[in-house]
């Protein structure tokens, strides 16, 4: 398993038992920019500048496509 994590961004990654590596980009952005379609890889890498190579190569060399799927949260201090 594998977390690194920054300001509103970050990168999870976890090796399933088929040997397959799963790896989730996150990084928070405007409601209405989830709604375009966009190159996504260009995207992650563009948001992910200046992060070590080693984390940037999860998105270089992924052999599938990227699925978008906004994640929404509740404000802080709702009860």
């Amino acid at each position: 398993m594998l977390f690194a994590l920054g300001q509103d961004q970050g990168f999870l990654a976890h090796r399933e038992t088929d040997g397959s590596l799963h790896v989730y980009a996150g990084l928070r952005v405007p409601e209405n920019r989830t709604r375009r379609r966009i190159d996504t890889r260009t995207a992650l890498l563009t948001a992910f500048d200046g992060w070590d190579e080693s984390l940037l190569r999860l998105v270089h060399e992924a052999d599938s496509g990227f699925t978008p799927r906004p994640v929404h949260a509740l404000p802080t201090g709702l009860t």
